[in-house]
């Protein structure tokens, strides 16, 4: 299964540097772990983490809902508050693709 890994992110006023690379290291864990299970990923976390001030919040969004609309299967969504990954799921769900948010269920796909 080809599976779009969504969760916080951080580049916003105010957080910390070290959150943002937690988060990232957050979304690549995730990401291997579902690789070991026979999926493929899109993270953008590990694509985007030296693109922070090139591109506005809106291109990113048309970036991350090209692969959602093209390439994505499903979404997995790691726990935390994020305003960003709860558009890419909100989304996600309009295109009726499989939402995951834990690996036991990701690896009986």
């Amino acid at each position: 299964m080809r599976i779009f890994v969504a969760g916080p992110w951080g580049d916003y006023a105010g957080i910390p540097p070290e959150t943002i690379m937690s988060n990232i290291r957050t979304a690549d864990s995730i990401g291997q772990q579902l690789v070991q299970l026979g999926h493929q990923v899109y993270i953008p976390h590990t694509m985007c983490k030296t693109w922070s001030g090139l591109f506005t919040q809106e291109e990113m969004w048309e970036l991350d809902k090209s692969f959602l609309d093209n390439w994505a299967q499903a979404i997995y969504r790691i726990p935390g508050p994020s305003r960003g990954s709860d558009k890419e799921v909100e989304y996600a769900r309009s295109l009726g693709l499989t939402v995951l948010s834990n690996l036991e269920r990701a690896g009986k796909w």
